[in-house]
C-alpha cells in the first residue's frame, strides 16, 4: 500500500533526477522509519539557514541546492498529517523535514558537521552567550537545550556551547516539534 503524499515526493525527486525507481523500497511498513533512498553524492557548498536554506521554502528549490541526497525515510506520526519524510545530507551536517502532504521544508535539523552559519552568524560551536546576545533571554534553557519557541529555533548544547540545532516552520505539524514544545 502506498502512504498519502508518497507519490508527489517520489514524482519530484525523479523529476529532479534525485532517484531512480530502482533505488526506491516498495515495502515500507506501518509505524517504522523506512529508508527508501541511499545514495552518494558529496556537495562542498556552505550554506546560510535563513538565507540560502530556508524554512518553509519550496521542497524542489531545496532539493536543487542541496543535490543528492545520501538516504530519505517515511517518518509515521501519530496521526496521518503527522507523517513525514526525513532528507538526509550528512556530508553537509542537514537534515531536511517536510510533512507527506507538503511540498515546503517544515524543518531543518543542523548537525555537528555542519560548516555554514544559522540566521544571524550563529554556528555550531557558537557559546550559550552568543544566542543570547543574538536572540535575547531564550524562553527555555536547561544543560542541554535552549528553546526560542516563537521563532522555532531550538539549539542542543553541551557545556555551553552548541553542538546542533533544530528549525521549524511557525506552527508545525511535525511530531518533533510538538514533542519539543511539551
Amino acid at each position: 500500500p502506498e502512504i498519502e503524499g508518497m507519490s508527489s515526493l517520489s514524482t519530484e525527486l525523479k523529476n529532479e533526477g534525485l532517484l531512480n525507481s530502482s533505488s526506491v523500497n516498495p515495502m515500507i511498513k506501518d509505524n517504522v522509519s523506512s529508508e527508501i533512498i541511499n545514495t552518494k553524492k558529496e556537495v562542498e557548498d556552505v550554506f546560510v539557514i535563513g538565507e540560502t536554506l530556508k524554512i518553509g521554502m519550496p521542497l524542489n528549490e531545496a532539493l536543487t541546492l542541496l543535490g543528492t541526497p545520501t538516504s530519505v525515510k517515511v517518518n509515521r506520526g501519530t496521526e496521518l498529517q503527522m507523517d513525514s519524510v526525513s532528507i538526509n545530507y550528512p556530508n553537509q551536517g542537514i537534515k531536511v523535514f517536510t510533512l507527506t502532504k507538503k511540498n515546503t521544508i517544515e524543518q531543518i535539523e543542523v548537525l555537528p558537521k555542519f560548516k555554514g552559519s544559522l540566521p544571524n552568524g550563529i554556528t555550531i560551536g557558537s557559546r550559550f552567550s552568543d544566542l543570547v546576545k543574538t536572540y535575547g533571554i531564550p524562553t527555555f534553557k536547561d544543560s542541554s537545550i535552549v528553546k526560542y519557541p516563537k521563532t522555532g529555533m531550538y539549539f542542543f548544547l553541551k557545556d555551553n556551547t552548541i553542538l546542533s540545532a533544530k528549525l521549524f516552520q511557525k506552527n508545525s505539524n511535525l511530531l518533533a516539534h510538538k514533542l519539543i514544545n511539551q
